[in-house]
């Protein structure tokens, strides 16, 4: 079916969330691991970016509960926190005596993100060869001045996102339905799907989204609706759900399965947050001068 290995572990890797609590990380893996990342593309091979290592059960049961209450986040043996990490390169800008814009720099800061998000990819791949399942929680943002103090991150370390790790449960895992290869990649130049193909292609996708149109879920939905879109759209909605029967798919996305008030309103409180990792990337240095 696939031509090598790694093709497989590229296409055919699911989410793991039912861990082996028994079975730690092998170290000989997590040495692979960390070559992996390590060995990862990123901008003028600066390597910006750390991971924090959990291993510590009573760590990994706080990690639990700060992202959610999600039980298996403790089962899972390990944990790699990947941080954007300009403090290394600053340190040794200031020690040699050069500039350095690391703090400064919406470019910097965006190129690090990516570098950060590949080396967490390659650990994800190469786990995926040592029989090592995972799952990525990006929740983190919600708790990123309890992680600042628990894992003592320094200014210009800001962490972008978790990585549960270990043994899965059982080799049965069903990769999640995905969209046709041809409709995420344009030749030459990006083409729109027609409506009727965009919404059979999505509504297959997630139909098991599809919520029945009952008090209880059309009360939330229009709640969310009509903070996000306005009293007449979450009104109009509403009536088409109810004649129809259920919430389609793509209403249940931002009301149902996450709140899209909550996804708006911490807009402002995660770019608190990087400034508080030292990162003043909306400031124009040359103007405050």
């Amino acid at each position: 079916m696939y031509p090598n290995s790694t093709l497989k572990h590229l296409i055919a890797r699911t989410t793991c969330r039912a861990f082996d609590a028994s079975r730690d990380v092998l170290e000989s893996d997590l040495h692979w691991l960390r070559r992996a990342a390590a060995g990862g593309p990123n901008g003028g091979n600066l390597q910006p970016f750390s991971f924090v290592e959990v291993h510590e059960k009573k760590t990994r049961e706080w990690l639990a509960k700060e992202c959610g209450n999600q039980k298996f986040i403790a089962q899972a043996p390990l944990h790699l926190l990947a941080c954007i990490d300009w403090r290394r390169t600053q340190r040794w800008m200031k020690l040699e005596k050069a500039p350095c814009v690391v703090e400064d720099s919406f470019s910097m800061f965006w190129v690090s993100l990516q570098d950060t998000l590949i080396a967490t990819q390659n650990i994800v791949t190469a786990a995926e060869s040592l029989g090592i399942a995972s799952c990525y929680i990006g929740m983190v943002y919600k708790s990123v001045p309890a992680l600042r103090e628990r894992f003592a991150l320094p200014p210009l370390v800001h962490p972008v996102v978790l990585l549960a790790l270990g043994y899965p449960h059982s080799q049965e895992r069903s990769p999640s339905a995905k969209l046709p290869t041809e409709t995420i990649f344009h030749r030459e130049k990006y083409a729109d799907l027609s409506d009727a193909q965009l919404s059979e292609l999505l509504g297959v996708k997630h139909a098991p989204l599809q919520q029945p149109a009952n008090a209880e879920n059309l009360r939330k939905f229009q709640e969310i609706a009509t903070y996000l879109g306005g009293a007449t759209f979450a009104q109009q909605a509403v009536a088409e759900a109810q004649e129809r029967g259920f919430l389609t798919p793509a209403q249940v996305y931002f009301t149902l399965k996450y709140n899209g008030i909550s996804l708006v309103d911490v807009n402002e409180a995660l770019f608190e947050e990087i400034r508080l990792s030292g990162f003043q990337v909306a400031k124009n240095r040359c103007a405050a001068e």
